[in-house]
């Protein structure tokens, strides 16, 4: 157990932390706990305690925070070594009676004396379980042309610094034309690993994917979103097909600020180098993922220049939302970010070069400490549900098969079970077996995947038909027959209930108004057929149940599906509320039919 402290030893650089004068009463709710000492407690009581404990997990969607020599009231004592010594074997052993692990990630030494204060992350599953350990966090990288995204990106994946000329970013660039333009127009997906101890690990320390994968008991999913307009399609459908749990705004230190916009009820930094930036925060604001922000190239600025961006985010993007803008210089301030900014009260704001390594650190550690899982439903609720896999990526591959790219958002699929793929275009789905699954991460073959991991998936195919020739994979989906119901199908017509942030003009949403949507893994055009009890949605903030169609074939949807609908500067979210029945009639299109 000793070897907990030494780890966090080994990892703390800074040497001791300083110890608060007194944390905050522990909360009622939640993922964190207080406990003053958990010396040799009776067998009755730790059955309570490790109920207790599994509350508290469960609570953090797999991740609880314990602080031991705490009281309740947040008023610190502090242990001596051999009272926490038995604290944390208490820990160890309620922790394995719900297949969970401990890690000491943070230690205090308390003021005039030997005692102190050891902070202690649970996990469930401990990284051990196969299946857990592919579970990862999954962060948008949005923000401006020019930001230094990828770049950013390529410091924290590979673990070397930039040039300041942008080498660290080559590796993450998919196309000739974006290393000529330097300009990310497709989606790029990188994966940042941490220890047990919270050590990073990346390509530094490992040459593959597979290296950093066993080397890690967390990893996080960095996706990169193009900034330019020209991509704005591609950016949106990345927020909405992988449906990360946060946003990461990158703003650059020489990004000049123009104009600030209120729509939506929020405040939306439009900057005079490229104005979508306005859209992508509104829809991540708007899907709910929560934000936070990094100002990059400190580096090659003056503090004046710093001291205005940041000042320009503070008072203009952040407090008139209502949102507490939280500026990060250290480890402290990482930990306090991390706990608030969970719980929707801060929006955390780190200043960092990629040059010279300023503070990203700091960037590093809040990305450890993350939930795995930052959504009311936990992957392992979802995973009681019936199977329902999404499809980004679809490929027929000469001498393997029909092999399918995406995530499961619901139950657990297996290898050998029976499926249905579709729809097709006449929203009808086919019977399909699961021949082979890998992590899509790793490419390493597994039995089976469950809710929240993304993998690639070999189905039989026979050759029917999908989709029109030339239409891509966007909608198609693995289900099992038990995820259709009343409440999930594929159907032309659903109702949305709609919110309207930004109009063209004074025209804005009216009967017959034609804007692509975006839900899920699904980008389609779709036609207004209906507004209840309005005339039309003019202006930002505008409500309404609408009902809208889909242009060219039906789509699987599920009440509760969050949707953005986006034509030019109009621009609307909503969920879905209603589906109605599939009406089978010729699809209103004239792409020819393609098999597999």
């Amino acid at each position: 157990m000793a070897a907990l402290l030494d780890e966090r030893e080994s990892r703390d650089v800074n040497g001791e932390l300083e110890l608060p004068d007194k944390f905050p009463p522990e909360p009622q709710n939640g993922a964190t706990e207080y406990k003053l000492h958990l010396v040799e407690p009776s067998d009755a009581r730790v059955e309570h305690l490790t109920t207790q404990m599994k509350w508290r997990v469960e609570e953090g969607g797999g991740e609880a925070v314990y602080r031991l020599g705490v009281k309740d009231s947040g008023e610190i004592l502090g242990l001596e070594p051999q009272a926490l010594e038995k604290s944390l074997q208490t820990m160890t052993r309620m922790a394995d009676k719900i297949g969970a692990s401990v890690k000491v990630v943070r230690r205090y030494r308390c003021k005039g004396g030997g005692r102190e204060v050891v902070e202690v992350v649970v996990q469930e599953g401990g990284g051990s379980s196969q299946c857990a350990h592919y579970l990862e966090p999954c962060v948008a990288v949005l923000g401006p042309v020019e930001a230094g995204k990828s770049t950013l990106l390529g410091v924290l994946i590979d673990g070397q610094l930039d040039n300041g000329r942008g080498q660290a970013r080559l590796n993450l660039l998919r196309h000739r034309h974006e290393l000529v333009s330097g300009r990310t127009s497709s989606i790029s997906r990188g994966f940042l690993g941490f220890t047990k101890a919270g050590e990073v690990v990346n390509y530094e320390k490992c040459g593959s994917i597979q290296e950093i994968c066993e080397a890690s008991a967390k990893l996080v999913t960095l996706i990169d979103l193009a900034g330019h307009r020209k991509y704005l399609k591609t950016t949106v459908f990345g927020l909405t097909a992988y449906e990360p749990q946060l946003a990461m705004l990158v703003v650059g230190t020489d990004t000049q600020i123009g104009k600030l916009v209120k729509t939506f009820c929020t405040v939306i930094l439009i900057t005079t180098t490229y104005e979508p930036t306005c859209d992508q925060v509104c829809f991540s604001i708007a899907l709910g993922m929560p934000l936070f922000v990094v100002v990059t190239k400190v580096d090659k600025s003056s503090q004046e220049q710093v001291t205005q961006t940041t000042d320009a985010i503070f008072t203009n993007l952040l407090s008139e939302k209502g949102k507490v803008p939280f500026p990060v210089h250290s480890t402290t301030d990482v930990d306090v970010a991390v706990k608030n900014f969970m719980e929707g009260r801060v929006t955390p704001v780190f200043c960092i070069s990629c040059v010279t390594g300023q503070n990203l650190s700091l960037l590093q550690r809040f990305l450890c400490f993350i939930p795995t899982e930052t959504k009311p439903l936990s992957h392992k609720l979802l995973s009681q549900q019936p199977a329902e896999f999404h499809v980004d990526e679809l490929f027929n591959v000469e001498g393997v098969g029909l092999v399918l790219g995406g995530i499961l958002k619901r139950g657990v699929v297996q290898e050998g079970e029976r499926l249905l793929i579709g729809p097709n275009a006449r929203g009808e789905f086919s019977s399909t077996m699961v021949k082979s699954i890998r992590y899509r991460i790793n490419r390493a073959p597994c039995t089976q995947i469950i809710a929240g991991q993304a993998a690639t998936i070999t189905v039989s195919w026979g050759g029917q038909m999908l989709r029109e020739e030339g239409e891509n994979s966007f909608g198609t989906v693995l289900l099992s027959e038990a995820a259709l119901d009343e409440a999930a199908h594929s159907c032309s017509e659903f109702e949305v209930e709609l919110q309207l942030l930004e109009a063209s003009g004074s025209s804005g949403l009216r009967r017959g108004f034609q804007a692509t949507v975006y839900v899920a893994s699904i980008m389609q055009n779709a036609v207004i057929d209906n507004i209840h009890d309005r005339e039309c949605l003019s202006k930002g903030g505008d409500k309404a149940s609408v009902r809208c169609r889909f242009l060219h074939h039906p789509e699987f949807l599920r009440v509760g599906n969050r949707l953005v609908m986006r034509e030019g500067p109009t621009k609307a979210t909503g969920e879905v509320s209603k589906l109605l029945p599939l009406k089978h009639t010729t699809p209103t299109t004239s792409h020819k039919r393609y098999s597999n």
